[in-house]
């Protein structure tokens, strides 16, 4: 018999030379006209050069192993999406100090001690999720929404407080108008208000705010002769900013700064060592001589 892979493939285990030979002729595409020795070299020369240039015969994939790999791919294809819908990025404040956060469309956000955000890593739609507390400094755009566990708060661009817990949360409002959802009860605030304590089962009143900034927002320092290399340093972490000094590095400050923004602190610093700064673009603040 022969042992060719044409003929394993055969359904039938026992073949006559008749049809052995019909399917040579035909597997080789040898013409019927052909002398028994042409056919027979024909086949022969062809069966060296399969050999001679080794091509590796592929197996036939059957419907089962077909719907496998189909299977497989979908099962892969669903997993990847999985991922890149549930994969999220986590900032989480800081045991003793607040700690501040830059957010993809580079809006702020200063976490409390207690404060823990997320949101998705690959898909930002302006969507967060927080507990405890943290202050928000949203850029205008889209709504912005932050998720609680007792509510929700949607703003356009405003500088906001949240103060959640698993049975109450608080908000204030300290520029733009921020709505909040507790339950079946939704507060409006206007800058300068506030709801404390709301909960699903416990109304809430809108009371004014006491000050401009919370307290985790400001930043609170007294310089005694302290180079501005290092009080750069500290603004730049506390405001999540990119500051370049031009000139005055080694110089030394002395004086307070109480502000919850980068710019009133940058007034004090650089109007006392008659300095000047930009905000240039790629979101980068230079300092340089007023001289310039």
């Amino acid at each position: 018999m022969f042992s060719h892979p044409f003929f394993m493939k055969s359904k039938r285990k026992y073949q006559s030379i008749r049809e052995i030979t019909n399917q040579l002729i035909t597997y080789y595409y040898i013409p019927y006209t052909s002398s028994k020795e042409d056919a027979l070299n024909n086949i022969l020369s062809k069966i060296s050069h399969e050999k001679n240039v080794a091509i590796k015969p592929q197996k036939k994939k059957t419907p089962i192993s077909r719907f496998a790999a189909i299977a497989a791919a979908a099962v892969a294809a669903l997993l990847i999406g999985i991922y890149f819908t549930t994969a999220t990025i986590h900032y989480s404040g800081n045991n003793s100090l607040t700690t501040s956060y830059r957010l993809p469309d580079h809006s702020r956000v200063l976490l409390d001690k207690n404060g823990d955000l997320s949101f998705n890593r690959y898909f930002w739609n302006r969507k967060v999720k927080l507990n405890g507390t943290a202050y928000f400094e949203v850029k205008k755009g889209s709504n912005f929404k932050v998720k609680c566990k007792t509510g929700k708060v949607e703003v356009l661009g405003t500088r906001f407080l949240i103060d959640n817990s698993p049975q109450t949360i608080s908000v204030k409002c300290y520029e733009g108008k921020v709505k909040t959802t507790v339950g079946n009860n939704t507060y409006i605030l206007s800058k300068g208000e506030k709801v404390a304590n709301a909960g699903h089962n416990q109304p809430a009143k809108i009371m004014p705010v006491e000050n401009n900034y919370p307290e985790l927002a400001l930043f609170s320092r007294n310089y005694e002769a302290v180079y501005l290399k290092v009080i750069v340093d500290e603004l730049e972490k506390f405001f999540s900013e990119r500051i370049e000094l031009s000139t005055g590095a080694e110089r030394k400050f002395t004086g307070s700064v109480a502000t919850g923004s980068i710019n009133n602190a940058l007034d004090i610093i650089c109007t006392s060592m008659q300095l000047k700064y930009d905000f240039e673009e790629a979101d980068v603040i230079k300092i340089y001589s007023s001289e310039k």
